[in-house]
């Protein structure tokens, strides 16, 4: 214990022993040392504590054997990129016993030391410092590998420590993981990575890691180490150090017996708080595996150290040297297992070792070697040796290095199942998970099946989540207190601000106690009823925290969405009922979360939003065909059904609220709406006949009504060919018997009935509604064009009454929505846009009768004023009837949509028009402040009417009023006539401002128009039947007598109200059984579905393929083609050289005669 204590005296150095007064210079490291060493700064997040103790001061006597005494500091390195602020290092004798090894492992715990939290997972990595060649393939499949292990929570990464080889990766693992986790602060989250390394090995270990300089108020001396010239330094990436002292000086290796302590110490802590029951438990002991790659022989004794604590090593096969060594060992050892092959096995042992090794010059260094080898394939090591191949790995099996550490782990390390679990979460490697289960399940409780589905909520992990759903009945799985927990959990670490932000206006703080405060939450942000639907058990007693949900897949589909998890909440979307309205509910929360402030600082999770709507805008608008062309009434009935969880709200409620016009356009809501537009009367009958009969009772039995079934069915037959065409083969209602009888078919309705059923129509209340308008316009226009009197006159007191009547009816619409709360109710109120410009203009009209009312205020114009634009607002309101006809509608879509663009466009132009016009009010009426609306005038509304094109040039000079006197003949509403002397400048700058706003903005204006008139028209079907389905919905709910004789429906409907007594629920609970019913008949058409569009998805990929095939085939043929000409030709060309050859040597032959003759004619 005393190796371990500080001494907070500083000495000298004189009396240092020789062994550290001699001059030696760092060699460089041994080729068979695995952990070489080097000198770096890393900055790691709350490394260091202010308490840390005094750093001493190494201090040998003058003996052969020096007196040790520990130094603590911090290392800061020069020159080197850094991630971390500095990395704890302490010094440790060689010599420390077991009583100082427990010592240390405490103060690596301790607050005022290193504060490290006990690890769940340790990984120690030995092998090659120098001479470390390795394929780049396989150098970053370790890199990756060993990236995974060091972001698992709470695991510990030891290596020697230094900037070179194995440690090297280490290190750039620790970095890469560092930097891809900066949010990480926390202390169960920090990376953690512990070099152990020999400290004399080091270069200018005297000269840097000792105490230099003064110390801080705490007592903390720093090091500033740069990078060595010679030898190898420290790793900068690494977090922390241990540094052995044995006493010598440029010698390696001399860690490896108290690293070999200082594992089996941290792997025989206990863990969570359990109480460890022995030395050997594995619920308590901590996981530990030792990866070996390359080496040399130290790595060997390293290894075998480890066998010997019973850790489970993986050797790298092909990672060169030891490494191949040891793997060749083992598989020689397993194919002669018998014990009368020792020697034989020895013998190739050390034959490989001296190839691979290169110690044929040092046959004790081989003889050692070679025994460690052997120690190592005793029965009891060699079971807990996993040789990891990469050549033969299936797969990639660079990314599959995890995967190996694991699997030592779990079939090597002796952990309980539960263990074995908990790591295979952690690394994500659910094929693990799956194969422990399958093996293990005997061995797993189901508390411990829920613990591990909770996490795996928590974390999303998906993968995970589906496996131990499958193992559990989920119902019985999620109640309230375990929901209360995902939700607390989840926003500890969530990211997604939108989720912060609405719960933060719900209930004035970021963190949510309970579900039910979610819900709240929910509610405000989505203007929806959410109710959680609690078991049958549970509802009828006082709600607890262990009550069960009904449908607890639908509360963790909200869960997911509400937390931006796609998959998740598709995964809990397909494994619900009611898929329809729960998609219309997503496709509203993704609509929300869009038109947020957070979604557009955002471009991720805009994009990631956009897909989940595009995904749920698909499933619901297909499901409803699905359902549509099944069976027709099915369909409309789950349209209509009311979800208690959303509030009693319908499909198309959420639809609505939603906006998603695409739903509300596909042939299941259309043919519902025309059901209900036509009530009882006959599809055959047009517009104009209604109209007609509506007008002139008396042509009533010119009408069809839906009381003869065959009329019925011809009617359904007609308006279904008509607006889907003609049926096709696959078509459900293709084979109908449709009868047509002739005449009418008003035989069995008598005449009172026929004119109840008639107008009680939507479609007639609609053209009722519609005639009242006009009167009303018409009468409204003479009161406005006569003028208002003292006294009012009988028309204005007419229109007065119908106004009265007016707001009663926007008072029961808003009384009649049925919503917990009157802010809810006003929100879904106007949500119909024209319902903003009807409250708008009972309010203008309020605002003038109460001034024509009071005649002593002297506000009578103000009042004929306020009117003016009553009737204009009331002229803009009729325009809403156009939304019936298909190209009228959708014109007035583009004209909304315009107004908005127009006002983004005037916000830009509004900047330019006050510049231009304080600069000429300035120019033309210097000081001119009289009267008060001049300079109102002159800035704003001169440019406005000049951006126009109205230039009034007379103001600026451009034109002389030769009369132009004080007062009366000054242009109004000046009462002096504009300054001359600054007229051209003025005349310049209208020239400029003219330009840019007639030929640039108007003309940006224009191409705004267009686009937007582009968007609509492309989608002008959908628009239009989205707009009529809304007015169909409007007249439906609204009484059939038109204003001003709706009052007596109002009058009625109080009545009635007041005389309504409580009925028993009887009808809701009959219906019940046909809920359900159809709940689960609307599932399988949702699979089907499901199973369609997969379907389709795969015959498209595999006719891509088939093409791609196709084409591979005639490049194929071409190359084929081109080579065999390419050969040919060359075939052609080696033919004519050949011929050319013969002809060369010919003429050689010719030119060798011709010369031997003239030689002979000379010798002649």
């Amino acid at each position: 214990m005393d190796n371990l204590k500080t001494s907070t005296s500083v000495e000298t150095g004189e009396n240092s022993s020789n062994k550290r007064e001699s001059k030696v210079l760092f060699s460089e490291p041994a080729e068979d040392s695995d952990s070489s060493q080097h000198s770096l700064l890393v900055k790691t997040p709350a490394t260091v504590s202010k308490d840390e103790p005094n750093a001493a001061l190494i201090k040998f006597p003058p003996s052969n054997e020096p007196k040790f005494e520990q130094i603590s500091g911090i290392v800061r390195f020069k020159h080197q990129d850094e991630i971390h602020s500095g990395s704890p290092y302490i010094t440790v004798n060689a010599k420390a016993t077991d009583e100082d090894v427990e010592d240390l492992v405490e103060r690596i715990h301790e607050k005022k030391m290193w504060n490290l939290p006990k690890p769940s997972l340790i990984v120690s990595v030995t092998g090659g410092a120098l001479d470390f060649k390795m394929k780049k393939k396989y150098h970053d499949g370790l890199r990756q590998g060993l990236q995974r292990v060091v972001a698992t929570e709470g695991a510990w990464l030891i290596s020697g420590g230094t900037n070179a080889g194995i440690m090297k990766i280490c290190g750039e693992a620790v970095r890469d993981t560092v930097l891809t986790n900066l949010s990480a602060s926390d202390n169960r989250n920090r990376v953690v990575a512990i070099g152990i390394a020999t400290w004399g090995s080091i270069p200018g270990h005297e000269e840097y890691l000792t105490q230099q300089g003064n110390p801080d108020e705490f007592g903390n001396y720093e090091a500033h180490y740069p990078k060595p010239v010679k030898g190898v330094g420290l790793d900068p990436n690494h977090t922390h150090f241990i540094l052995v002292d044995d006493g010598s000086v440029g010698e390696f290796g001399k860690e490896q017996v108290l690293r070999g302590k200082l594992e089996k110490k941290l792997c025989s802590e206990k863990q969570n708080g359990v109480k460890k029951r022995s030395a050997t438990d594995t619920e308590t002991r901590v996981p530990i595996v030792c990866v070996m790659v390359e080496g040399g022989p130290g790595t060997i004794d390293t290894v075998r150290q480890a066998l010997k604590n019973n850790t489970p090593c993986v050797v790298i096969n092909g990672s060169g040297r030891a490494a191949d060594v040891l793997a060749y060992a083992v598989k020689i050892k397993e194919k002669y297992p018998e014990d009368d092959q020792k020697e034989n096995i020895r013998s190739l042992v050390r034959k490989k070792a001296e190839s691979d090794l290169n110690l044929k010059n040092l046959p004790g260094k081989l003889d050692e070697s070679v025994n460690w080898l052997i120690e190592c394939l005793q029965v009891d090591f060699i079971d807990k040796i996993r040789i990891y191949d990469f050549e033969e790995e299936e797969g990639d099996s660079t990314g599959d290095l995890d995967r190996a550490i694991l699997q030592t782990l779990l079939e090597m390390g002796g952990l309980s199942a539960r263990k074995q679990l908990d790591l295979s979460l952690k690394w994500n490697r659910n094929d693990m998970v799956e194969q422990i289960l399958m093996n293990e399940r005997d061995n797993i409780s189901d508390n411990d099946i829920d613990e591990l589905l909770t996490k795996t909520l928590i974390d999303n992990k998906l993968e995970f989540t589906k496996i131990f759903a499958e193992m559990i009945n989920f119902r019985e799985y999620l109640t309230i207190e375990k929901l209360e927990k995902i939700y607390n959990e989840t926003l500890k670490v969530t990211t997604e601000l939108f989720l912060l932000q609405i719960l933060e206006k719900a209930e004035g703080k970021t963190a949510v106690p309970k579900p039910d405060h979610t819900r709240k939450a929910i509610m405000t942000a989505f203007n929806i009823d959410y109710v959680p639907q609690l078991q049958e058990k549970a509802v009828q007693g006082t709600e607890s925290i262990s009550a069960r949900y009904s449908n607890p897949e639908i509360e963790m589909f909200v869960y997911s969405l509400l937390f931006i998890r796609p998959e998740a909440s598709e995964y809990f979307w397909e494994n619900t009922l009611c898929k329809t309205s729960a998609a219309l509910f997503a496709i509203l929360v993704c609509k929300t979360i869009l038109n947020s402030s957070v979604s557009r600082l955002d471009m991720s999770l805009q994009l990631k939003i956009e897909s989940m709507l595009k995904n749920y805008e698909f499933r619901a608008a297909g499901i409803l065909n699905s359902c549509y062309d099944v069976k027709v009434d099915h369909c409309h009935t789950i349209l209509k059904i009311k979800h208690n969880r959303w509030g009693n709200k319908t499909c198309l409620d959420l639809a609505i609220q939603a906006d998603c016009r695409e739903f509300i356009s596909q042939s299941g809501c259309q043919t519902l709406a025309q059901e209900d537009w036509y009530g009882k009367l006959s599809y055959r009958n047009s517009f104009w006949k209604i109209l007609g009969v509506t007008v002139m009772p008396l042509l009533m039995p010119l009408l069809w009504f839906k009381t003869d079934d065959s009329t019925a069915k011809a009617a359904v037959y007609e308006y279904r060919k008509r607006t889907l065409g003609p049926p096709s083969h696959n078509d459900s209602w293709q084979n109908e018997e449709v009868t047509v009888s002739v005449g009418n078919s008003s035989g069995k309705i008598n005449s009172f009935d026929r004119c109840r059923l008639l107008y009680t129509t939507p479609i007639v209340t609609f053209i009722l509604n519609l005639i009242a308008t006009l009167l009303f316009l018409i009468l409204f226009s003479v009161v406005t064009l006569k003028g208002l009197k003292q006294v009012p006159s009988t028309e204005e007191c007419v229109i007065v009454f119908w106004m009265l009547t007016l707001a009663l009816e926007e008072i029961r619409q808003i009384i009649f929505i049925y919503e917990s709360s009157t802010k809810r109710r006003l929100a879904v109120f106007f949500e119909n846009r024209w319902k903003a410009l009807d409250i708008l203009a009972l309010t203008l009209f309020a605002s003038g009768f109460v001034m024509r009312a009071n005649s002593s205020w002297g506000l009578l114009n103000v009042a004929h004023e306020f009117y003016v634009v009553t009737l204009i607002l009331y002229f803009v309101r009729f325009t809403s009837v156009f939304s019936l006809h298909n190209y009228l509608g959708p014109k007035i879509v583009m004209i909304s949509k315009m107004l908005t663009d127009l006002g983004f466009f005037f916000c830009i132009a509004l900047v330019y028009l006050v510049a231009y016009g304080i600069a000429v009010q300035s120019l033309i009426y210097p000081g001119i402040t009289q009267p008060a609306f001049s300079i109102p005038w002159g800035v704003f509304f001169r440019s406005y009417f000049e951006m126009l094109g109205e230039p009034n040039f007379e103001e600026i000079g451009a034109t002389h009023f030769d009369n132009c006197t004080e007062g009366s003949e000054a242009a109004w509403p000046y009462e002096s006539c504009p300054d001359e002397t600054n007229s051209i400048f003025a005349i310049v700058l209208k020239a400029i401002f003219m330009l840019f706003t007639n030929v640039l903005l108007l003309n940006l204006l224009i191409a705004i128009f267009n686009n937007r008139y582009n968007d609509v028209n492309k989608e002008s079907n959908v628009y239009w039947k989205f707009q009529m389905f809304l007015v169909i919905k409007e007249y439906y709910n609204r009484p059939w007598l038109p204003p001003p004789f709706i009052i007596i429906s109002h009058l009625w409907t109080l009545i009635v109200c007041m005389r309504k007594r409580s009925e028993p629920e009887m009808s809701q609970s009959q219906l019940t059984e046909r809920i359900k019913h159809l709940e689960k008949w609307e599932d399988i058409r949702a699979k089907e579905f499901a199973y369609l569009t997969e379907k389709r998805l795969r015959e498209s990929i595999e006719e891509k393929v088939k093409k791609t095939e196709g084409r591979s085939v005639a490049i194929d043929k071409s190359i084929k083609l081109m080579k065999d000409q390419l050969e040919s030709r060359l075939e052609a060309t080696e033919q004519v050289l050949s011929d050319m050859n013969e002809r060369s040597q010919r003429i050689e032959q010719m030119l060798e005669e011709m010369t031997g003759r003239t030689e002979k004619t000379k010798t002649n």
